[in-house]
């Protein structure tokens, strides 16, 4: 059952495709690491990549609101990408120690303007201002100004990420995935924390959890730019259309969900190396500590619930405080995966991005711990020094 569920899960959930005509025979008890399929996008050609690919960020934020946020990641990740730029919709100085910002507005009328931070900031989102929210309008037309920027460019990016301003982000573990698995960036395919399910839609799309960043090779964000510019992105001033299954900019916040629907509806494909081979997230979507063995740990149901699988947490308070709730969200179809696997932890130990990590001391103090290589309660993160001996988790 594991390899017939992969096989439809990767070819009608990632790769848009239809489901498979016949069925695999049972190649007998489950095991962890199966063999996976290459993904379009992946170079046949040897030697993997020569030249270091190249990393565009684009960081979402509310100035002043988040002037701290962005102080912190001026002082982390920044200098790790290739060129960082943070997008806003609000009234900010041009150049922010030293990294451009730009006012969306300036670029798309139908742009809403910054909230205040309160309203998006605390544990959950008000499901009741969602008309005040500009996130799915901002990643939408992130990507889109991200095109027409690069194409005065002499040195185009090879990928090209969109983050949270308290998203805690590391390119050079980006940058493993690519060379270990050869990815082209001439082919279109978006990377990040792959989501089955979203509490406000069901069924939908497979997404990417906008928290954790949203990468695209240059040839996805040049398909995107082309289908906004023959009228695919529509347009709408009601916060509920986020939820229909279109391709629309509008008001609200479930940014995330309503970009799956875009790359779907392009044919932009979802690559499956958000996971290792062992079934590790490499873009942990919550705090480092929840990865880790105690007693937040996030870890894979191995029984069946007492109700079914469609009862979800009925209180937000829950699946904040209580592990086993946020298991709830994290492995929804995905547990299936990796059902024989039993890793220490569910983390990679080349992590590509955390979340959220919303205040600057804490953003720092986790970014060094990476960069040093802390042990901490048996976990060792690692950053990619460029050797590809570093790739074992990679190759299944």
């Amino acid at each position: 059952m594991a390899d017939n569920y992969e096989r439809v899960l990767t070819s009608v959930w990632h790769r848009h495709e239809g489901v498979p005509e016949y069925w695999l025979a049972s190649p007998g008890p489950p095991t962890c690491q199966r063999p996976r399929l290459p993904e379009p996008h992946e170079l046949h050609s040897q030697p993997p990549l020569v030249n270091r690919a190249r990393v565009q960020c684009l960081v979402l934020t509310v100035f002043p609101g988040e002037e701290e946020r962005m102080s912190a990641i001026v002082d982390t990740y920044a200098a790790h990408c290739d060129g960082l730029v943070f997008l806003s919709a609000s009234a900010a100085p041009e150049n922010f120690r030293g990294y451009l910002v730009v006012d969306l507005r300036a670029y798309f009328g139908e742009m809403l303007p910054d909230p205040d931070p309160e309203l998006v900031g605390g544990p959950g989102v008000n499901i009741n201002i969602q008309e005040k929210l500009n996130t799915i309008q901002k990643t939408l037309r992130s990507f889109e100004w991200a095109a027409w920027l690069m194409k005065g460019m002499q040195k185009k990016p090879d990928v090209i990420c969109r983050l949270d301003s308290d998203t805690m982000f590391f390119p050079q573990n980006l940058l493993r995935i690519m060379h270990c698995r050869n990815f082209s960036a001439d082919v279109p395919w978006a990377l990040g924390h792959e989501n089955y399910l979203h509490k406000h839609q069901e069924p939908g799309q497979a997404f990417l959890s906008g928290g954790n960043g949203i990468c695209l090779s240059r040839a996805a964000v040049e398909v995107f730019e082309a289908k906004a510019r023959q009228g695919e992105i529509r347009e709408s001033t009601s916060p509920g259309d986020w939820n229909t299954g279109l391709c629309v900019s509008s008001p609200g916040h479930w940014d995330d969900v309503v970009f799956g629907v875009c790359l779907a509806q392009f044919g932009i494909p979802l690559s499956r190396w958000g996971t290792d081979c062992l079934g590790r997230t490499l873009f942990w979507p919550l705090p480092l500590d929840y990865a880790l063995p105690g007693p937040r740990q996030i870890l894979p149901q191995k029984v069946p619930p007492k109700v079914t699988w469609f009862h979800a947490p009925e209180e937000e308070s829950e699946v904040r405080r209580d592990p086993r709730f946020a298991s709830y969200y994290h492995w929804r179809y995905r547990a299936w995966q990796h059902f024989a696997c039993s890793p220490t932890a569910w983390i990679g130990d080349f992590p590509v991005s955390l979340h959220p990590y919303r205040d600057g001391a804490q953003a720092r103090e986790v970014f060094a711990a990476v960069v040093e290589h802390q042990t901490m309660l048996g976990y060792s993160p690692k950053l990619w020094s460029g050797n590809l001996d570093q790739c074992h988790d990679l190759l299944c």
